[in-house]
Parts: C-alpha cells; structure tokens; sequence
C-alpha cells in the first residue's frame, strides 16, 4: 500500500564518527528564513528519535544576512534547541586581532552560550590561545575550539603551503592544548581526511575533527574510508540534506538514510583498518 510517510532512518553505532545537524538556512527574504528552519527542525525532531545527535551546527552568515532580525531568530532557537539538551556549535569561522576576537568570543560563549565555535587561525597562536582560554571559562572542559585546518576550499598561490602541511597546525594545536582542559578540535575537508596527517597511526594529535563535505560537494564513502582518523570526527549534514531546506519531509529523509549508510560504512572500515593495525 502506498504511503506518503517517510521511511524510518537508518541507523550506526557510532565509536570514530557521529553526526552533526548542520543548520544552514538558505534564503532570500526572512519569510524564507524562517520556512527554513522549520524544515530543518522537522528533519531534526526526527532524526533525533532514530539516530544519537546531540549536536546542531547553526552557521552565522545566514543569519547575518537578514540584520539585527536574524540575530533575533539565532537567538530564539539557541535557546530552544539548548533547552531540548542539543549542544551548540556556532560555526563562525572567526578571524580577527585579539582586542576584536575577545567580543566576538563573548557573544558565542557569554551571549549565545554556545559550547564551540569555528576559528581561522591565519593570525596565529594567539588569537587560538585566546579562544580557547575563553571556552574554556564559559563552557569548561566540554567546550571545544575547532580550527579551520584544511578545508573543502583550496588556497592558491603562497597559502597554498598550509593547505599541503596539516601536520604544521596540528603540532601548534598539541602544544597549546597542554594547559587546557577544553578541546581543541580541527576543521578538516572530509576530503582530506585520507592525508596521513591526520590518521591515527604515529599521530601524536587525539582531538576531534570537523569533517564537512561528505554528500554535499561530491565526496563519497569511499573518498573517507582510508584511515582510521587520530581522533574521533563528527559529519556535518545539512547541504547535502535539507538543500537549504527547501524539500519535503519525505525527501529529506530519504537523504539523511543516504548519508548514514555512507557514515556507517566509514565506520565499519575504520574499525577494520584498526584491528589490522593492532594485529
């Protein structure tokens, strides 16, 4: 008999990779804004009855575009979503001095009360130093700093070299985490992730990874499961998903089934590649 109710979610257990709600809300007008995130708050509500996702990635430049309105509309739903027991990654890619970085901190860790932010580390050990010193003080040891580290974008010309030597950040990344008890996580292109620099063999980094890209910009199970990774990764979906949540429920659950086979059968190599390893 045909039905129009969405088919139930796959499911993985999870122990090198977990899932991560990415809330990215493409539109023009705040009409559309708000069309958006209920389209991802009703993929949310039930992905979070099938599947564990305790984490939502809400990315600021689509808020921002919409003014003080926008901010209004992120700060209803952080609240919401904290208030359900979600944690909250403001995916904002800060990028500034330190006097500057301390207020942008402030409105992610005092304001917001979010658990983690993205940084991107181009001005050096002290703007990261400062981030987390921050998270650390607001959230504590649960907070977690993430660091664009190799992303889906390829830099050119002299940028180039950071993009070709991931192993360089990491090794800043170790250093600084010694005095700290909140995480210090890298952004890293789940392209990317086949780089031995970032594999668990001979690696002396253990903290997380952000590993966007899988579904969304053309990267395949397949293109992920060399490994297994130095540390636990978490999968953003959104793109890939909710197309901007512009689809039908029905649909996006089709999509998410996708991406959680894709995510399982990661695992399930990882976890292969590993019991070879210690053999």
């Amino acid at each position: 008999m045909h039905t129009n109710e969405p088919e139930p979610l796959q499911t993985f257990e999870a122990s090198f990779a977990s899932l991560m709600l990415g809330i990215d809300p493409q539109s023009n007008t705040l009409e559309e804004l708000q069309t958006s995130l209920t389209a991802h708050t009703q993929l949310l509500s039930l992905a979070t009855t099938q599947q564990s996702v305790s984490w939502l990635k809400p990315n600021l430049s689509f808020f921002l575009r919409h003014g003080s309105k926008g901010i209004t509309l992120l700060e209803s739903n952080v609240e919401s979503w904290k208030s359900q027991g979600y944690k909250i990654l403001l995916d904002a890619k800060f990028s500034e001095i330190s006097h500057s970085l301390t207020y942008s901190l402030d409105f992610c860790f005092k304001h917001l009360k979010a658990h983690a932010v993205t940084l991107n580390p181009f001005l050096g050990e002290q703007s990261i130093q400062l981030a987390i010193e921050s998270c650390e003080k607001n959230v504590g040891n649960k907070g977690i700093v993430f660091v664009l580290c190799n992303t889906s974008q390829q830099s050119t010309c002299a940028l180039q070299h950071y993009q070709n030597n991931p192993h360089l950040l990491l090794q800043v990344l170790c250093e600084i985490q010694k005095n700290h008890s909140a995480q210090l996580g890298a952004v890293v292109g789940a392209m990317h992730l086949r780089h031995s620099a970032f594999h668990r063999q001979d690696n002396t980094y253990t903290g997380p990874f952000l590993c966007p890209g899988l579904g969304a910009q053309g990267v395949s199970a397949s293109d992920v499961m060399e490994g297994p990774p130095a540390g636990p990764c978490f999968f953003p979906v959104s793109r890939s998903v909710f197309e901007g949540g512009g689809l039908q429920l029905q649909k996006m659950t089709q999509n998410l089934n996708e991406f959680l086979q894709s995510v399982a059968k990661i695992e399930r190599s990882w976890h292969h590649q590993l019991k070879e390893q210690v053999k």
